[in-house]
Formats: C-alpha cells, structure tokens, sequence
C-alpha cells in the first residue's frame, strides 16, 4: 500500500463511518470502538496487527509506528499522523476541508466527495484550515 492509497481507503472510511470512533466511556479517541468503528488510522490495522495495547497512544509512539510499519509498509508516518490528527481533533463537519488539506501537503489526489472518485486539487489550494488538528490518542 502506498500513501495514494491509504489516504483513499481513509477518506472513504470517514466519509461512509461518518463519526468519530470513540471510547463510550472516556468519550476519547480510539483505534477501534466497542460499536465497530474505526479512526483514520485504525481502518488501515487488521486484526493481524491490531492488539489492545495501541489505545490511548498517538502515531508518535514508538510501538504504534512499529505495528504500522509492519501492517502497512509503504506508508508514510507523517501522513498517517496527519489523518489521525484530523480524526481526533476537528469536528466532523470540518474534516472535508481537512481532508483537502492534506491531500494538498501530501501532494496526493484528493477523492471527490459525491462519487468517491479522485480529483485533482486546484493549483494554489494550500490555505490551511481553521482547526489545527493534535492527535490525542
């Protein structure tokens, strides 16, 4: 898998989760929910890689960034740190323009929204956006 692709499979999974996924209790994010929801990040994980043991850390940590290189080699950290950011800290309604944002300083093809279809970005669409994703897992 690359980054093109791992950013597709990400947008797509927000878009069509259309949540955050969170830990009913602590109200936090998390790789995978009790109600089968996954973060930006956590979609990418399969059972194969994925243990407890990932909740409550951010792509920063050091065993996360080793389960990642080993579950989706190819991919690059600050991409996926990027996205995780977005799922964790901005709302749902901002994470289109986020999503775009991204794309942008990734310099991947951003997937149309309607049609789930890439598109290319317009030229001089770098404008950040308003929230300044952390992560906080």
């Amino acid at each position: 898998m690359n980054d093109q692709e791992a950013f597709n499979r990400i947008v797509t999974h927000l878009r069509l989760q259309g949540r955050k996924s969170l830990n009913p209790n602590e109200g936090s994010c998390v790789y995978r929910s009790f109600d089968g929801a996954r973060c930006a990040v956590g979609v990418l994980i399969t059972d194969e890689f994925y243990h407890s043991d990932l909740e409550g850390k951010t792509v920063d940590d050091e065993y996360v960034r080793a389960v990642l290189k080993e579950a989706v080699p190819g991919v690059s950290l600050g991409l996926l740190n990027a996205m995780q950011a977005v799922h964790d800290t901005c709302s749902v309604a901002k994470w289109e323009e986020h999503f775009t944002y991204v794309a942008h300083q990734y310099n991947l093809t951003m997937l149309d929204k309607n049609e789930l279809i890439p598109r290319l970005l317009p030229t001089g669409s770098s404008v950040q956006p308003e929230c300044e994703p952390q992560p906080v897992h």
